[in-house]
């Protein structure tokens, strides 16, 4: 990965060891290696000792967005069973696209193993900036890792990827949730410190004294 000056010349070797790459294995090591035995939360767990339902790994619909297609679009994912296609099979259509881990992984391995000048003349295969190819092997290789390594989703798990939903963008929809949850927490809270104690209850008074203090206050 590059950060330096475009005009700056440089020599940039991809991960030559493909799918047991270094790039992919830096990225296991440093986000999702830990030590279940630490753990206080009950199993199973994604990563860091995070508890994970069952459910996820098992449910059928599932979905990735936001940087999960951006990657897949400039890598070019290759949908689940492309492999298993006849030759004369229709092309798959683009997005949204059902595909699995497996071929994360592989398009991962594949951008790692270029050399600088190749990757910059065959990548994005999509209309992103020639500027991405600069963290290409990083962001595949993390996405890869993260639904592996991190989710624990088989290799085979399906998975979809796509950037909208009924016409409308998905992008930052959690980060968007957890900004909305948070304002809504910060609220009630100001409005409970805000708020004026209640006055004390009046003292209840029998018939015959309120009659007295009725009466008194004419």
């Amino acid at each position: 990965m590059y950060e330096g000056a475009a005009e700056t010349s440089v020599n940039i070797v991809g991960d030559a060891n493909g799918l047991t790459g270094s790039c992919r294995e830096l990225i296991r090591h440093a986000l999702f290696s830990y030590d279940q035995r630490e753990c206080k939360t009950p199993a199973p767990h994604s990563f860091n000792c995070v508890h994970q339902p069952d459910f996820l790994v098992q449910s059928k619909n599932f979905l990735i967005f936001e940087n999960f297609f951006y990657v897949a679009s400039g890598v070019g994912v290759k949908p689940a069973g492309h492999d298993t296609e006849p030759r004369n099979a229709a092309p798959p259509s683009g997005f949204p696209l059902v595909t699995t881990p497996k071929e994360f992984m592989d398009s991962a391995a594949e951008v790692c193993t270029l050399q600088w000048a190749e990757l910059q003349l065959k990548f994005p295969l999509d209309s992103q900036p020639k500027d991405v190819n600069t963290k290409l092997c990083f962001s595949a290789s993390y996405t890869a890792s993260f639904l592996v390594y991190g989710l624990h989703l088989p290799l085979d798990k399906k998975v979809t990827v796509q950037k909208e939903v009924a016409g409308s963008e998905i992008e930052w929809a959690l980060g968007a949730a957890y900004i909305e949850a948070a304002d809504f927490v910060l609220q009630i809270k100001y409005l409970r410190r805000a708020a004026p104690p209640p006055p004390p209850p009046a003292s209840p008074l029998s018939s015959d004294k309120a009659v007295l203090a009725a009466t008194a206050g004419r």
